[in-house]
């Protein structure tokens, strides 16, 4: 009976799937999920919602990995231009946070923040 219980639960374990989350949290402790785009965008309006930012969940555009792109998004972040390109090109934040280095909290902290900063000055 235990031997069954055991290949049951190696069976169900080796069947199953975790989604890993990516959480990347500011200096000021706020939460933004980096794992999708989809993800990522949902982190921004729950920020925007807690904060009583005026927004409209539809104009909050990220795309998905455009792979066609790569060589630019690298040559971006090479250069150090990722405050300018996100500043003028919101949309593509999860491209450059996706080729950013895990480690550089700095590169994905500015562009999380070139990115509230475009919708917050699109306000005004």
């Amino acid at each position: 009976m235990k031997k069954c219980l055991l290949i049951f639960f190696i069976l169900f374990a080796s069947c199953t799937t975790v989604e890993k989350s990516n959480i990347f949290t500011t200096d000021e402790k706020y939460r933004f999920d980096i794992s999708t785009h989809e993800t990522l965008k949902k982190s921004f309006i729950t920020h925007f919602n807690n904060f009583g930012i005026d927004h409209k969940a539809d104009e909050i555009i990220i795309l998905d990995i455009n792979k066609d792109k790569n060589d630019i998004y690298k040559s971006i972040l090479d250069n150090r231009t990722h405050i300018d390109f996100i500043t003028r090109n919101p949309e593509e934040i999860f491209n450059i946070i996706n080729l950013t280095n895990p480690n550089d909290k700095e590169i994905v902290s500015d562009c999380i923040n070139a990115f509230l900063r475009h919708h917050a000055v699109k306000l005004l």
